[in-house]
């Protein structure tokens, strides 16, 4: 990432969850803190090396991203270390099936230079699959997908998934 990538990056990317924005996530003090932090690299020990293999492998290819794109699990199960680490070994090997062993531990980005290939980035460019700016009346990020463009599509890439997947880590 360059410093207005990031940038843009952190200001439009919401957690999981929808509820907060990535910038509120990181600046919070409660899922990065070094004791919580230190909690989830115990438990993360914990875990044998073949369960955990997608997310060391992505850690020690790009750690930056593993930093930036994991969703903040520490959160979302209330400390639990356990849990979180579980989670978040998880959430490497899904990303992993989704977009290969070459490009998994590359950023989320639209560019087609990172783990989202160029061919799903142009249909997400192309509004195809858009997040919409406005949250339904429960507060909940709401994303549609026009299937005419995609609907006669031969997706041995599982294009679509991918898509999906890009979408529900920014929302």
């Amino acid at each position: 990432y360059d410093a207005d990538e990031l940038q843009h990056a952190l200001e439009g990317e919401r957690d999981v969850l929808g509820t907060r924005t990535m910038t509120q996530v990181l600046t919070s003090s409660t899922p990065w803190d070094a004791a919580q932090q230190e909690g989830l690299q115990q438990a993360l020990a914990l875990i044998p090396a073949p369960q955990k293999e997608a997310y060391q492998y992505a850690h020690e290819q790009n750690p930056r991203v593993v930093e930036l794109e994991s969703p903040p699990f520490l959160d979302v199960c209330q400390s639990n270390f356990w849990s979180a680490a579980e989670r978040l070994v998880a959430y490497w090997d899904k990303r992993r099936d989704i977009f290969g062993k070459e490009r998994y531990f590359l950023p989320l980005t639209l560019s087609g230079n990172g783990a989202l290939p160029l061919e799903a980035a142009k249909v997400i460019q192309k509004g195809a699959a858009v997040v919409i700016p406005q949250m339904d009346q429960y507060q909940r990020s709401v994303f549609l997908i026009d299937r005419a463009p995609v609907a006669n599509w031969q997706d041995s890439n599982n294009t679509r998934v991918k898509i999906v997947f890009y979408l529900l880590q920014v929302m």
